[in-house]
């Protein structure tokens, strides 16, 4: 099972309910990119999507234009707007609903290496070991990230298998725990080592 490329994933969720992926005593040690170590309980690793809403169904009307995607570093859910957030409908005129910022979790990490798919349950997983390479000559545009990296893992299983992973994007996954009797919200780029103890 070696050489596969992590996915999204997710824990319990912050409130202290367990997934089936995880018990609800599992501490997450995480090591970012600047050097600070956080220990997060009650983590959770969640990944934020945008809710189009369906357009009217009147003649004449058009679909209200995309939402701008949200920031892929600092904290996302503080910057997301509320759920039916949007600008007040003047009276008596027909508005569209605008897109909202949805999140979700996963028990699973979908590993790929050579265009081959492995779903490895959250549960097995004790290590993620994090790499990175600048990506020179990016063609990403500023507002999604300044610097463009791109990412492989190691993956350490509890059986003691390792899985190295050629690549890996988590999207806009962000960590999610509370840590120094705080909330925290990582987002995944920022990790260079996530480790969790049951």
């Amino acid at each position: 099972m070696r050489g596969l490329l992590l996915g999204t994933l997710a824990l319990a969720w912050l409130g202290g309910t367990a997934t089936p992926g995880l018990a609800q005593d599992v501490t997450a040690e995480v090591q970012t990119w600047d050097g600070r170590v956080w220990r997060v309980t009650e983590p959770s690793l969640e990944t934020f999507y945008t809710v189009m809403p369906k357009p009217a169904e009147r003649p004449g009307m058009l679909p209200a234009a995309p939402a701008a995607p949200p920031p892929q570093t600092g904290s996302p859910a503080a910057a997301l707007p509320a759920p039916g957030a949007g600008p007040a409908a003047s009276q008596g005129s027909a508005t569209e609903p605008e897109p909202t910022v949805a999140q979700r979790q996963r028990t699973v990490v979908s590993l790929f290496q050579g265009g081959i798919e492995v779903q490895i349950p959250l549960s097995q997983i004790t290590s993620l070991v994090f790499v990175r390479q600048r990506v020179p000559d990016a063609v990403l545009p500023p507002y999604v990230a300044p610097t463009h990296f791109r990412h492989s893992v190691i993956a350490v299983l509890r059986d003691g298998a390792s899985i190295d992973a050629a690549y890996v994007n988590l999207g806009t996954t962000v960590l999610r725990g509370t840590a120094d009797g705080r909330r925290v919200d990582i987002p995944w780029e920022e990790i260079a080592v996530l480790r969790f103890s049951r």
